[in-house]
């Protein structure tokens, strides 16, 4: 909301500040008021009044100001968890926590379970969730009609989810979200309506959350063009959150399942593949890339670190790393070419699969082997490995073999 809330510890108020206008208004709470929490779901505000024994709830929308009493006195601090939209307050003055609840309604059997994302972090902005709505109304429990959910509040709109039957669902962020924490909040519908002439509304059931954390992918890079559909086109600028084409400054990123099909050979700043590329284009990124998809048919150069921690190149497909390559994952090239114009580290799980494929080492530099991990071919394939420059080992308590290369 832009609003900041700065609690007046020597009178009883709290002063409001638009953050976009710079203007402030004063709400009157309790003595001695000395600590401030919001809640962003439901834009309430609570405040701790030290010497009252009550904390202040204020409505963010009107800024109206109600008491709840606590259990102690003396409340010094305040702490509100948005997934449950419960509000602790620290009472000094009777050595306990008050705790209160800020919605107290009865259950409803309609439910909505939101199935967790993967260790709870994603390098995806724009992650795809998925739902699962079940009702127990007796003795007749009307049809699940749809599910919506919304990112972080229960302020803005509710997006509808696409129905998968079964009661299942699905849905993906309308936007992309900035790296951090984010909360996802989701309702089932069924046909159960209350009417009056010309007023139809519709029964909703319990309010599900789950939290959820969106990281920068390894290295560092953060994603400023994210692709975003299972499959299409690269130059489809739709394809793209936010919309439009990656340009020469972009940092694009193409998510796990989703494949982007080159038809021509752009130029961005990095690339984050946990996809895949293909088409008959290529591209050239003249920074950092993390890879750990495929890179499929076309050329790509690449003139800064490429940080490859596994997938596959090819067939038919060339890479040229100018600017540093660390192998720290199981690398696959297929019937492709690698090829190297600087310092290479292979450490960690990094070990290279030859099927069919070869790797070109560049004079002057360096390939260092920190493992013990083989660069081989698979059973009745082979491959090539020419090295102009220096092959070493520098790390690693054993051998490593090179098998049908």
């Amino acid at each position: 909301t832009n609003q900041i809330y700065v609690a007046n510890f020597g009178g009883s108020s709290v002063t409001v500040i638009d953050g976009a206008a710079n203007t402030t208004s004063t709400v009157t709470v309790g003595v001695s008021p000395r600590d401030v929490a919001v809640n962003p779901v439901t834009n309430k505000i609570y405040v701790a009044n030290q010497s009252r024994l009550f904390v202040t709830v204020i409505d963010g929308p009107t800024n109206t100001a109600n008491n709840v009493a606590t259990a102690g006195g003396a409340a010094s601090a305040v702490a509100v968890n948005p997934v449950t939209n419960t509000v602790y307050a620290v009472n000094t003055g009777g050595f306990n926590v008050s705790v209160i609840t800020e919605q107290q309604v009865q259950a409803i059997p309609l439910t909505t379970t939101i199935a967790a994302i993967p260790g709870g972090v994603t390098t995806n902005p724009t992650p795809t969730f998925n739902f699962s709505a079940a009702t127990a109304f007796t003795p007749n429990a009307p049809a699940i009609e749809n599910v919506y959910f919304q990112l972080d509040t229960w302020q803005g709109p509710w997006v509808v989810a696409t129905s998968g039957g079964g009661g299942n669902f699905s849905g993906t962020a309308p936007s992309a979200l900035p790296l951090g924490t984010h909360i996802v909040y989701a309702f089932a519908t069924d046909g159960q309506d209350a009417n009056s002439p010309g007023v139809a509304q519709q029964l909703i059931g319990e309010i599900s959350a789950q939290v959820f954390t969106v990281n920068s992918p390894a290295g560092g890079l953060t994603c400023s063009k994210t692709f975003n559909v299972a499959s299409g086109a690269w130059e489809t600028a739709g394809n793209w959150t936010p919309s439009g084409l990656p340009a020469s400054t972009d940092t694009a990123c193409v998510p796990a399942g989703d494949s982007a099909a080159l038809s021509t050979t752009p130029s961005i700043a990095g690339l984050v593949l946990q996809g895949t590329l293909s088409g008959t284009g290529g591209l050239n990124v003249s920074g950092a890339a993390n890879l750990s998809g495929t890179l499929g048919s076309g050329t790509y150069t690449f003139g800064g670190l490429v940080t490859w921690s596994g997938g596959t190149i090819g067939p038919t497909s060339m890479a040229n790393t100018n600017g540093g390559l660390a192998i720290s994952g199981a690398v696959t090239l297929v019937s492709s070419t690698v090829n190297s114009a600087s310092n290479v580290v292979m450490s960690g799980s990094g070990q290279l699969t030859m099927d069919a494929g070869t790797f070109n080492q560049g004079t002057g530099f360096t390939f260092d082997i920190q493992n013990d991990l083989p660069i081989s071919a698979p059973a009745g394939k082979f491959g090539i490995f020419n090295n102009a420059g220096t092959l070493q080992k520098s790390a690693g308590t054993g051998t490593t073999d090179f098998n049908a290369v």
